[in-house]
Protein backbone atom coordinates (compact mmCIF):
# COMPACT_ATOMS: atom_id res chain seq x y z
CA UNK A 1 0.00 0.00 0.00
CA UNK A 2 3.09 2.50 0.66
CA UNK A 3 3.48 2.40 -3.04
CA UNK A 4 0.31 4.80 -3.60
CA UNK A 5 0.97 7.24 -1.00
CA UNK A 6 3.34 9.79 -1.65
CA UNK A 7 3.74 11.66 1.52
CA UNK A 8 5.95 14.60 0.49
CA UNK A 9 3.03 15.73 -1.93
CA UNK A 10 0.28 14.95 1.16
CA UNK A 11 2.86 16.41 3.56
CA UNK A 12 3.14 19.95 0.93
CA UNK A 13 -1.09 20.39 0.32
CA UNK A 14 -1.54 20.22 4.48
CA UNK A 15 1.27 23.06 5.43
CA UNK A 16 -1.42 25.52 4.58
CA UNK A 17 -4.06 24.01 6.67
CA UNK A 18 -1.27 23.22 9.70
CA UNK A 19 0.41 26.86 9.23
CA UNK A 20 -2.72 28.24 11.67
CA UNK A 21 -3.14 25.51 14.20
CA UNK A 22 -2.12 26.38 17.51
CA UNK A 23 -1.59 29.95 16.17
CA UNK A 24 -3.68 32.87 17.74
CA UNK A 25 -4.75 35.10 14.83
CA UNK A 26 -8.24 37.16 14.77
CA UNK A 27 -9.62 39.90 12.34
CA UNK A 28 -12.65 41.24 10.47
CA UNK A 29 -13.41 39.22 7.33
CA UNK A 30 -13.65 40.87 4.08
CA UNK A 31 -13.92 38.91 0.53
CA UNK A 32 -10.21 37.90 -1.14
CA UNK A 33 -8.61 39.13 2.51
CA UNK A 34 -6.07 36.43 2.98
CA UNK A 35 -6.24 35.10 6.77
CA UNK A 36 -3.29 33.27 6.53
CA UNK A 37 -0.42 32.25 3.89
CA UNK A 38 -2.90 29.70 1.78
CA UNK A 39 -6.00 30.62 3.33
CA UNK A 40 -8.74 33.43 2.66
CA UNK A 41 -12.48 33.94 2.14
CA UNK A 42 -14.29 34.93 -1.31
CA UNK A 43 -18.34 36.18 -1.35
CA UNK A 44 -20.74 36.71 -4.40
CA UNK A 45 -23.21 39.35 -2.36
CA UNK A 46 -25.11 42.10 -3.17
CA UNK A 47 -23.73 43.57 -0.09
CA UNK A 48 -21.13 44.02 1.94
CA UNK A 49 -20.17 41.04 4.30
CA UNK A 50 -19.23 41.68 7.84
CA UNK A 51 -17.62 39.22 10.32
CA UNK A 52 -14.85 38.07 11.89
CA UNK A 53 -12.35 34.89 12.21
CA UNK A 54 -10.16 33.63 15.08
CA UNK A 55 -8.22 30.69 15.55
CA UNK A 56 -6.95 29.26 18.96
CA UNK A 57 -4.80 26.26 19.50
CA UNK A 58 -5.91 23.31 18.26
CA UNK A 59 -8.75 24.69 16.16
CA UNK A 60 -8.13 25.54 12.94
CA UNK A 61 -10.55 28.22 12.37
CA UNK A 62 -13.25 29.74 13.62
CA UNK A 63 -15.98 32.37 11.39
CA UNK A 64 -18.78 34.60 12.17
CA UNK A 65 -20.27 36.42 9.91
CA UNK A 66 -23.59 38.41 8.44
CA UNK A 67 -24.04 39.72 4.88
CA UNK A 68 -25.92 43.30 5.19
CA UNK A 69 -27.47 42.39 1.62
CA UNK A 70 -28.81 39.89 -0.31
CA UNK A 71 -26.64 37.16 0.46
CA UNK A 72 -25.95 34.62 -2.31
CA UNK A 73 -22.77 32.15 -1.61
CA UNK A 74 -18.93 32.17 0.30
CA UNK A 75 -16.45 30.33 0.27
CA UNK A 76 -13.65 29.23 2.50
CA UNK A 77 -10.49 28.30 0.28
CA UNK A 78 -7.14 26.50 1.19
CA UNK A 79 -4.66 26.82 -1.59
CA UNK A 80 -3.10 23.40 -2.42
CA UNK A 81 -0.34 24.28 -4.63
CA UNK A 82 1.16 22.79 -7.25
CA UNK A 83 0.01 18.97 -7.67
CA UNK A 84 0.57 16.04 -10.12
CA UNK A 85 -2.36 13.20 -9.62
CA UNK A 86 -1.15 10.91 -12.38
CA UNK A 87 -0.41 7.73 -10.36
CA UNK A 88 -3.31 8.76 -7.50
CA UNK A 89 -6.81 6.54 -7.46
CA UNK A 90 -8.42 9.18 -5.08
CA UNK A 91 -8.07 12.40 -3.53
CA UNK A 92 -10.18 13.10 -0.33
CA UNK A 93 -10.46 15.34 2.80
CA UNK A 94 -11.12 14.57 6.22
CA UNK A 95 -12.68 17.60 8.48
CA UNK A 96 -13.91 17.77 11.92
CA UNK A 97 -16.28 21.23 11.94
CA UNK A 98 -18.96 22.40 14.77
CA UNK A 99 -21.55 25.18 15.06
CA UNK A 100 -24.33 26.61 17.15
CA UNK A 101 -26.91 26.10 14.64
CA UNK A 102 -27.08 23.50 11.62
CA UNK A 103 -25.60 24.52 9.02
CA UNK A 104 -24.09 22.36 5.51
CA UNK A 105 -21.38 23.22 2.90
CA UNK A 106 -20.34 21.68 -0.13
CA UNK A 107 -16.52 20.96 -0.63
CA UNK A 108 -15.09 21.31 -4.00
CA UNK A 109 -11.32 20.66 -5.60
CA UNK A 110 -10.69 23.51 -8.28
CA UNK A 111 -7.86 22.78 -10.24
CA UNK A 112 -6.02 25.66 -11.96
CA UNK A 113 -5.56 25.13 -15.71
CA UNK A 114 -4.78 27.22 -19.13
CA UNK A 115 -8.26 28.42 -19.30
CA UNK A 116 -8.60 29.43 -15.63
CA UNK A 117 -10.25 26.42 -13.72
CA UNK A 118 -12.35 23.21 -13.44
CA UNK A 119 -14.26 22.60 -10.29
CA UNK A 120 -14.79 19.48 -9.01
CA UNK A 121 -17.37 19.13 -5.72
CA UNK A 122 -17.12 16.21 -3.43
CA UNK A 123 -20.35 14.13 -3.52
CA UNK A 124 -21.24 14.57 0.12
CA UNK A 125 -22.26 17.71 1.98
CA UNK A 126 -20.99 18.45 5.03
CA UNK A 127 -23.35 18.89 7.73
CA UNK A 128 -22.40 20.77 10.72
CA UNK A 129 -24.33 20.93 14.22
CA UNK A 130 -23.46 21.76 17.81
CA UNK A 131 -21.23 19.20 18.66
CA UNK A 132 -18.05 17.90 16.76
CA UNK A 133 -18.68 15.81 13.81
CA UNK A 134 -15.99 14.55 11.01
CA UNK A 135 -16.56 14.16 7.58
CA UNK A 136 -14.62 11.82 5.04
CA UNK A 137 -15.01 12.14 1.13
CA UNK A 138 -13.37 10.99 -1.81
CA UNK A 139 -13.58 11.95 -5.45
CA UNK A 140 -11.98 9.26 -7.69
CA UNK A 141 -9.31 10.77 -9.90
CA UNK A 142 -9.69 8.10 -13.20
CA UNK A 143 -13.05 8.33 -13.61
CA UNK A 144 -13.50 11.80 -13.28
CA UNK A 145 -13.21 13.90 -16.59
CA UNK A 146 -13.24 17.60 -14.20
CA UNK A 147 -10.24 16.82 -12.35
CA UNK A 148 -7.01 17.17 -14.26
CA UNK A 149 -4.04 15.01 -13.34
CA UNK A 150 -1.95 18.06 -13.73
CA UNK A 151 -2.79 21.39 -12.53
CA UNK A 152 -0.07 24.59 -11.57
CA UNK A 153 -2.17 25.36 -8.71
CA UNK A 154 -5.33 23.34 -6.92
CA UNK A 155 -7.83 24.83 -3.79
CA UNK A 156 -9.88 22.76 -1.94
CA UNK A 157 -12.85 25.05 -1.51
CA UNK A 158 -15.72 25.04 1.61
CA UNK A 159 -18.79 26.73 0.12
CA UNK A 160 -21.90 27.89 1.62
CA UNK A 161 -24.96 30.32 0.82
CA UNK A 162 -24.02 33.63 2.34
CA UNK A 163 -26.22 34.16 5.09
CA UNK A 164 -25.81 34.74 8.78
CA UNK A 165 -23.70 31.88 9.82
CA UNK A 166 -21.14 30.68 12.78
CA UNK A 167 -18.74 27.54 12.53
CA UNK A 168 -15.62 26.25 13.50
CA UNK A 169 -13.13 23.91 11.74
CA UNK A 170 -11.57 22.13 13.86
CA UNK A 171 -9.42 20.43 11.39
CA UNK A 172 -9.07 19.43 7.96
CA UNK A 173 -6.67 16.81 6.18
CA UNK A 174 -6.25 16.11 3.13
CA UNK A 175 -5.20 12.58 1.68
CA UNK A 176 -4.18 10.75 -1.59
CA UNK A 177 -4.25 7.43 -2.51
Amino acid sequence: MDEFLRVDQVSEMNRAISSIIDRKLSGSISSGEILAPGLWLSFESDGPVVGSFETFPGMMISIKMNPSGKGISGAFHVALGESDLAEKYYLGFVARIQSPNACSFRVCLRSGSGFGFEDQYFYKPVISVSDPVAHLDVIPILNTHSVPLWAPWRELLLSFECRSIEFSLLDLRIFTV
